[in-house]
């Protein structure tokens, strides 16, 4: 009887169509969400679908992986911490199996509702955002959003309606999963008011990004963009005039906003909050007078770039290759970086200008510090078997938009949280499970999918 129910309701497409509001809120509820709805896929929905998963090398390169954290707990440098991470890590892989099944048995319906609830959350944190960027005071800097949510950390980053530094991250994710369900369903692209709405939002949306001060996200939204331009068959001016809207727009206020004119260089490095400028603003107590003020920033990126070695990501980076030199084939064990980095002095020395952070902070890095070079492989090989799933969509345009998702996630030169970060993982499990469904979609629904070619 219970289980006859849970078959016929809708109560896990809804939550599914949701889950872009919830991302926002912070990492608690979006992690309860997910682990209740894995545990509602385990109970009601896993029998159903076992013949697929086992046959699906995507999913079963998954498992591998995290069968493989199970295994290096027992010679990480703490035991504990490894086995334990690992065990709870399964979580992500259920939810990412649970979005997938459960949202390839959805009808356009729930695609609209999807897009919608999308577009909306997408919209506001871009507002939001730019609400925050123009609140900018010469003196102490860019101040709260909307709900008085101040930007903690680096001078001149925005945090938009998180706590963290990351609607940069946050909007280059969504980006093209927008576009892909707008190229999906054809009846969203046949009104004229969808077209231009999102013609606007993406245009100010990119420009934002690149007012966040996340370099990466601008680089990987702005590189997706051009695999979008390049490869796409149809559309090339629609793509071609949201680039020239948004460039228009971050000249003119590169021009005109105060965060970009209100300084000089006082001295510049790759180092971590490297760049040191004087700002130059109206007293408080005298208008008519000038005060000036020293203020520490992240580099600029072209001293990273040609000073690789001496930025904090090269700091980083170094103590981590030579980590895994001295445990090659099992690694030092999952979430052990920060307390190898501490407890054995040798490592100290690469990280003495920027301190042991909490995790090598690049996805592929990571695997292989913690994993080793087997736990290396079995990732890449998870991230190869998601990229050719996708490559075998049917639809030419879906495929490029589905690629470059997860190109977003996966681009391996770039800056990342943790995999074992409950956010993070939970944002990026959304992401595949959801990507792998929709590109699917047009095989799976014939009967309703119109020609987006």
């Amino acid at each position: 009887m219970i289980n006859k129910f849970y078959q016929n309701s809708n109560i896990e497409k809804f939550i599914i169509v949701i889950f872009p509001v919830l991302l926002i809120t912070g990492p608690a509820l979006p992690d309860i969400t997910a682990v209740l709805l894995s545990i509602y896929f385990l109970l009601f929905k896993i029998k159903k679908n076992f013949k697929q998963i086992i046959n699906s090398y995507w999913i079963i390169s998954f498992i591998a992986l995290w069968l493989w954290f199970l295994i290096i707990s027992f010679f990480a440098y703490n035991q504990i911490t490894s086995f334990s991470d690992g065990i709870i890590f399964f979580r992500f892989i259920i939810f990412t199996i649970a979005i997938y099944f459960i949202f390839s048995e959805i009808d356009f319906k729930f695609l609209k509702i999807l897009f919608y609830i999308s577009l909306l959350i997408f919209s506001f944190v871009t507002l939001d955002t730019l609400f925050q960027f123009y609140n900018y005071d010469p003196a102490l800097g860019f101040k709260g959003d909307i709900f008085g949510i101040k930007p903690e950390g680096l001078e001149g980053r925005l945090s938009g309606p998180f706590k963290d530094l990351i609607p940069g991250a946050y909007l280059a994710r969504f980006y093209f999963l927008i576009l892909l369900i707008f190229f999906i369903d054809h009846s969203l692209r046949r009104k004229i008011n969808n077209k231009i709405i999102i013609f606007f939002i993406l245009a100010l949306s990119l420009s934002v990004i690149y007012f966040t001060g996340e370099r990466m996200a601008i680089s990987i939204a702005l590189f997706s963009f051009g695999i979008v331009i390049l490869f796409i068959k149809n559309n090339k001016v629609y793509f071609l005039s949201i680039i020239l809207i948004s460039f228009s727009f971050i000249f003119l206020n590169t021009i005109f906003h105060s965060h970009f004119n209100d300084y000089t260089i006082i001295n510049s490095s790759a180092k971590h909050e490297g760049l040191l400028i004087q700002k130059k603003f109206p007293c408080s107590e005298n208008t008519n007078e000038i005060c000036y003020k020293e203020v520490s920033r992240q580099p600029k990126f072209t001293d990273v770039l040609f000073n690789f070695k001496d930025s904090a990501y090269g700091s980083i980076y170094i103590t981590s290759l030579k980590m895994w030199s001295d445990y090659p084939i099992t690694g030092i064990g999952l979430n052990n970086f920060n307390l190898v980095c501490k407890t054995e002095n040798k490592y100290l020395k690469y990280s003495k200008d920027f301190g042991c952070t909490t995790h090598p902070h690049n996805l592929y890095i990571q695997a292989l510090v913690e994993t080793g070079i087997i736990g290396f492989l079995l990732f890449i090989n998870l991230v190869c078997s998601i990229f050719y799933k996708i490559l075998l969509t049917k639809n030419y345009n879906i495929k490029i938009f589905g690629f470059v998702i997860i190109l977003t996630i996966f681009w391996p030169i770039m800056s990342t949280g943790s995999f074992l970060k409950n956010w993070n993982m939970i944002f990026i499990s959304f992401l595949i499970g959801l990507t792998m469904a929709l590109c699917e979609f047009s095989s799976t629904k014939k009967s309703e999918f119109k020609n987006t070619n």
